[in-house]
């Protein structure tokens, strides 16, 4: 694992107890904008280097950005102060900015909207009562939303070297195929069982040994069950450089998957989306609450562990 991604992580976790620390990533780099984002979520970042140095303003932004669209000190003083009219410049770059911001709170605001994100008292697999359910198979039946999810991922992937997307039965395989049309990038999926018929095959799809594939999935939380998929890709030859998911329920899934060797990203993480729902008011206080509490709660069984 890389230290910048340790530190981040570090950050994220431990050392921003009064929440006065930030990160400092460079522009010209938005692979690692990208990578510290996902070790450090909810963090402020300044970012130097967009405009005279070769970085872009669109990459910083869609790597940088927090969910709840904020994030960010973007350092483009030069742009303004030489510009002939800085403040024509400064509202270009704000639009710019805003453009990219909107889709970010679109998405939160999707979620509830089509009740993929639905607030109560549920029960979940491993036994525990959440006062959030996050049913993301509802997603097929609102395809402009899935639309958006699939640019979503879309972006999370441009910065990933690979070969091949995996769909995960059932739920991320719809989400598979509309990420797998957005990237332009073949879709391949692991069978629960094998067929006993026929090819008796495990992996559906075409494929071939030493490709490089993203495990694509719609929610991940400790991030235990991925370990079993991954075992049957590599069984067959395959290579998986990275797990992407919609939703990080931040119950330790980067540092259990990181720990194996897996690079983790998410779309979004649960925090990022009720601060979106916090500040656009899609849902109340007493909501956001009462999941902030279940957050921590959880938190503190994996660290008792």
């Amino acid at each position: 694992r890389r230290s910048s991604d340790l530190h981040s992580a570090l950050v994220e976790t431990k050392w921003n107890v009064n929440g006065n620390v930030g990160l400092v990533v460079g522009a010209t780099d938005p692979k690692a904008i990208a990578r510290v984002r996902a070790a450090a979520p909810s963090v402020w970042f300044l970012i130097p280097g967009v405009g005279t140095q070769g970085g872009s303003l669109e990459e910083s932004v869609i790597n940088g950005l927090r969910q709840d669209g904020a994030g960010l000190l973007i350092n483009v003083s030069r742009a303004i102060a030489g510009a002939k009219d800085p403040a024509a410049a400064a509202k270009l770059l704000n639009d710019q900015i805003n453009a990219v911001r909107s889709t970010k709170c679109q998405l939160a605001t999707a979620l509830v909207t089509s009740e993929c994100a639905r607030f109560g008292t549920f029960t979940l697999k491993s036994g525990l009562i959440s006062p959030i359910y996050l049913d993301l198979r509802r997603l097929v039946s609102h395809p402009k939303i899935l639309q958006l999810v699939a640019r979503e991922y879309g972006k999370v992937l441009s910065n990933i070297e690979y070969d091949r997307l995996v769909g995960l039965p059932y739920a991320a395989l719809p989400i598979g195929t509309a990420v797998s049309l957005e990237v332009n990038k073949p879709l391949i999926y692991p069978r629960r069982e094998a067929k006993a018929y026929g090819t008796k095959a495990t992996i559906e799809g075409d494929y071939k040994k030493g490709d490089r594939v993203v495990i694509i999935d719609d929610l991940v939380t400790t991030g235990e069950t991925k370990i079993e998929a991954i075992e049957k890709l590599e069984a067959v030859g395959l290579k998986v450089v990275a797990i992407v998911v919609l939703i990080d329920r931040q119950m330790g899934a980067t540092e259990y998957l990181g720990q194996r060797g897996f690079s983790f990203r998410a779309v979004t993480t649960l925090t990022d989306l009720l601060q979106a729902w916090r500040s656009s008011k899609a849902v109340t206080e007493s909501q956001c609450k009462a999941v902030e509490t279940f957050l921590k709660s959880g938190l503190d069984c994996l660290t008792l562990r």
